[in-house]
């Protein structure tokens, strides 16, 4: 090992303080002063420097993303699967992945391709729409029930109102929601299109507690009751995956189950290249010189960023979004920027080192509620109290802290909701990946 150091800092143009330093940082248990800033002004800096038409053209609302997606193995599988059901074979879909990996955009995708041969419910959880009885209503409204003073509807209800509906009723009922959307002459034949619901976030349902257990378990009880009637495909965020597995056996309930997994350096590359071609510019990367821990974790990526080879700078970004497509989007804007010698360009780099750690200074109580925060999404200040006891911590001064220390956004505008609080959107990889490793997640 020394020897093999020795032969890569000599060979490295740098002087004996510096080779030093390197040394230093490679064998201390805490990252350096100058990579954690590096780091930080990475993730908490502005967004970019770049004109608003090119920020745009790497957002990750799906509606931006037209000519801009790339065909990824898992979007074969879902359509598979869909083309079974839509067959008569079949049956709900759990698709499951990290936050920003891809998932509603995979959905989406698959609907683009199917077209009108079915008719799309899409209902997306929020700390607005997350009660049982306004999620049972919503579904309720869209099968054509009437649910007039309804305001105690639960899953189990709605399930058996759905199964109770008989053949001709329930033509009447798909007649009737094609009128209400305003396209009887665009449906055709009413046998011809199937109904499928897409519920986003449907980790929200779940909370720590037995009312949470229950709350899920019936949702799954009614999709499991109106299957005959309806594709499911169901969004989960990961980190609620193995709790509700354990406690629900969630896998089981579903008989297709589809797992995004990070993306590696090259689909992120045609992903980034695609993006940047729209917008008319000439790039040039930086990808950053290997430090010497890069050197001994990565000697094939640390000798391409060396010789600056384009390759290196999609592999570093790989690394440091941890494969997050929405992260490395907003890691290429945050280090982007206009060639100063020719306005006609853009570099982008050089890019951080390496992810360093952001809680090593929060105390435990803050990192409970970050992890919950990451588990659940959003939450308002009340399931915050109830989720961790009114007397268990001063809520009020961990929130404080935590948004003066930009980890994350307070939001008072739902006056009807109170206080809500979510994981500042540039945060969310690179925290659960650190309370992951604390097993705090």
């Amino acid at each position: 090992m020394k020897t093999i150091t020795a032969g890569l800092a000599l060979s490295l143009p740098l002087h004996e303080r510096r080779r030093r330093l390197l040394l230093a940082a490679l064998f201390a248990a805490r990252p350096t002063a100058g990579a954690l800033a590096a780091w930080q002004r990475a993730l908490l800096g502005p967004r970019s420097s770049m004109p608003e038409p090119y920020q745009r053209l790497f957002t990750s609302v799906p509606a931006e993303s037209v000519g801009l997606l790339i065909a990824r193995p898992e979007l074969a599988i879902l359509h598979d699967h869909v083309e079974r059901w839509l067959a008569g074979r079949g049956g709900p879909i759990l698709v499951v992945g990290e936050r920003g990996s891809g998932k509603r955009t995979l959905v989406r995708q698959l609907l683009a391709s199917l077209g009108e041969r079915v008719d799309l419910h899409w209902l997306r959880l929020s700390p607005a729409l997350e009660r049982e009885a306004d999620v049972a209503r919503e579904l309720g409204q869209w099968f054509g029930l009437a649910l007039e003073g309804a305001s105690t509807l639960e899953f189990g209800e709605l399930g058996q109102r759905v199964q109770a509906l008989l053949p001709g009723s329930w033509r009447r009922a798909e007649a009737w929601i094609d009128e209400v959307d305003g396209v009887p002459g665009n449906a055709g034949p009413i046998s011809a299109r199937r109904r499928l619901i897409v519920v986003e976030n449907t980790e929200r349902l779940f909370r720590r507690s037995h009312e949470g257990l229950v709350r899920v378990r019936r949702f799954l009880e009614l999709v499991a009751a109106t299957r005959d009637q309806v594709q499911w495909v169901v969004l989960m965020a990961e980190p609620a995956l193995p709790l509700l597995d354990a406690a629900l056996e969630l896998r089981a309930r579903f008989p297709i189950q589809l797992q995004v997994p990070p993306m590696r350096a090259p689909e992120l590359a045609r992903v980034l290249d695609n993006r940047h071609r729209l917008s008319g510019y000439d790039l040039r990367l930086e990808p950053g010189a290997p430090s010497l821990a890069g050197w001994l974790r990565g000697p094939g990526t640390a000798w391409r960023l060396w010789r600056e080879h384009d390759d290196a700078t999609f592999e570093r970004l790989a690394q440091l979004s941890g494969g997050n497509v929405r992260q490395a989007l907003r890691l290429w804007l945050a280090a982007a920027h206009i060639d100063p010698d020719d306005a006609s360009r853009v570099v982008v780099g050089p890019l951080a080192s390496d992810a360093c750690p952001l809680i090593d200074a929060l105390p435990l109580s803050s990192r409970v509620l970050l992890a919950a925060l990451l588990l659940h999404g959003p939450l308002a200040r009340a399931d915050l109290v109830t989720l961790h006891g009114q007397d268990s911590l001063d809520l009020d001064a961990e929130l404080a802290r935590l948004a003066h220390l930009g980890l994350v956004m307070l939001d008072a505008s739902a006056h009807d909701l109170g206080l809500v609080v979510s994981v500042e959107t540039r945060l969310v990889q690179p925290l659960t990946t650190e309370l992951r490793a604390c097993n705090l997640l």
